[in-house]
């Protein structure tokens, strides 16, 4: 089952209340997300944080200790609703979640310290859009930590992941948003899933 239909339309809607428990998750987004978090240690050690695409929100559940105030914002309703579940079962210091799109974020410029988007961007209608979202949001001194697969740069196969050659068009992207890119990590996802990069940007000085 193709990793993209799962990430849209009613399939990912419907995929909401068992996506915790996907065979996804060991394989792909758990390495991710310990590579993401990694990341932050090394950049980001405090603040305010944003996730864009933050689906059942495991990341910002996994950095709640680390950040003054946590947001999470996913245009999936259903996502959103597990989110909420599952924060409402811990206790103590919670991350926010709001509907919404990465190309129109509803926040002011610069409110984050900490813009984080694992494994959403290829869902995105307009990458470039939403990337300068993602920077109008983050503060002049903040962190980007970007997460995401390399898509075909053919036409005809532009939705086929690219398994073997190198992730370019991420960086290019971080690159034309005005950052510049001080982290590179590669996770370790198994299985036949794409090849993932997680790449660290701030502003350039």
């Amino acid at each position: 089952m193709a990793i993209k239909s799962l990430r849209s339309g009613s399939l990912f809607k419907s995929w909401a209340p068992s996506f915790d428990d996907s065979a996804l998750q060991p394989l792909l987004f758990e390495p991710t997300h310990r590579s993401v978090l990694h990341q932050l240690r090394l950049h980001a050690p405090g603040g305010r944080m944003l996730d864009v695409g933050c689906g059942t929100g495991r990341l910002l559940q996994s950095a709640v200790q680390r950040y003054s105030l946590l947001v999470g914002v996913d245009p999936c309703v259903e996502m959103l609703e597990s989110a909420r579940a599952r924060a409402a079962s811990d206790v103590g210091h919670q991350p926010r979640f709001v509907g919404g799109r990465a190309e129109g974020l509803p926040f002011a410029d610069g409110t984050f310290e900490v813009v984080t988007s694992t494994l959403s961007l290829r869902h995105w209608d307009d990458p470039a859009r939403g990337m300068r979202e993602l920077v109008r949001v983050l503060s002049p001194t903040g962190t980007l930590v970007i997460a995401d697969a390399e898509l075909e740069s053919r036409p005809v196969l532009r939705r086929r992941w690219r398994v073997r050659r190198p992730v370019g068009q991420l960086r290019l992207l971080v690159a034309r948003s005005g950052l510049e890119v001080v982290g590179v990590q590669e996770p370790l996802v198994r299985g036949p899933v794409p090849r993932v990069q997680v790449l660290t940007a701030r502003h350039r000085r």
